[in-house]
């Protein structure tokens, strides 16, 4: 029963740290998430921006392609910087198991970041300052023809999202299995100790407060208790010079009972009853 209370016990408490451990995972892992699609649309703005900027009622109306375009370099730095965060993130996830659905949502998304951070990266890396986006950079985000990487966040957001309240089905599972099985260990031991020590407790109890045992009831417990004892005693004592006056051939009295319902006495009576009936026996046979 203890072995069974303490391996509840510690299965209760090892689930419920696995439980607080993956709510930490999972806001880290959708906050990385949500921080990488703002660097995303930011990005993507900036760049538009930078392809307008060039148009000259653009310029008249005070935008300056060169500030936009250290904006762009910074905003895409950032956006590659929370690419890397949410990717080590969810290699968490990925060495801990999950669906299928989950594994090719994840390979999508870094095949698509991978290919706009190269049409990116290219553009800044070869264009002039003056030079506005091209028509492969500037589809880079809106590709429709083929995936793109916002359906494919939005979709490994799904899947992550299932893959989560799996985890914790599995957990509250686990953490119920243990919670009975502690329950269970529990109330074997409570039993074990009820019949061992409070029912024999119970029991003394009940004999110490009879009437014909307290002669005072305003005695306490320890008193009682006293009184039961010495009263033990006395019927020992009485018991043995019973005994002894019928071994050494006397006839003594019955032990005078303490109550209507003597056990002893009663005993003691039948007991002289057999011996008067066995000696007289015994004298009619020598008498024949």
């Amino acid at each position: 029963m203890v072995v069974l209370c303490g391996v509840g016990l510690t299965g209760v408490f090892q689930s419920l740290q696995q439980l607080q451990h993956l709510y930490d995972d999972s806001l880290h892992t959708f906050s990385t998430l949500n921080q990488f699609e703002r660097a995303l649309l930011n990005t993507e703005r900036l760049l538009l921006e930078l392809a307008s900027a060039q148009h000259d009622a653009v310029r008249t109306a005070g935008y300056n392609p060169d500030a936009i375009r250290a904006e762009f370099k910074e905003a895409f730095a950032e956006a590659e910087s929370a690419s890397q965060a949410m990717l080590e993130q969810l290699q968490v996830w990925e060495s801990t198991g999950g669906s299928p659905e989950f594994f090719w949502n994840l390979t999508r998304v870094r095949t698509e970041w991978r290919r706009i951070d190269s049409i990116l990266g290219e553009f800044l890396a070869f264009s002039d300052a003056q030079q506005p986006p091209n028509l492969p950079t500037l589809r880079a985000f809106r590709h429709d023809s083929q995936d793109n990487l916002n359906r494919a966040l939005g979709d490994l957001h799904r899947s992550l999202e299932t893959l989560l309240v799996q985890k914790q089905n599995a957990l509250y599972r686990q953490l119920g299995e243990y919670g009975v099985m502690s329950v269970s260990g529990l109330l074997g031991l409570f039993t074990l100790l009820y019949w061992r020590w409070v029912l024999p407790a119970r029991r003394l109890r009940a004999r110490l407060r009879q009437v014909s045992r307290t002669p005072n009831p305003s005695l306490t417990e320890y008193e009682q208790a006293q009184h039961y004892i010495r009263q033990m005693e006395e019927c020992l004592r009485l018991v043995e010079q019973f005994m002894r006056d019928l071994a050494m051939g006397r006839t003594p009295e019955p032990i005078a009972p303490e109550c209507g319902d003597d056990a002893l006495a009663r005993s003691s009576f039948w007991l002289l009853k057999r011996v008067e009936e066995y000696r007289r026996r015994a004298h009619d046979r020598e008498a024949v």
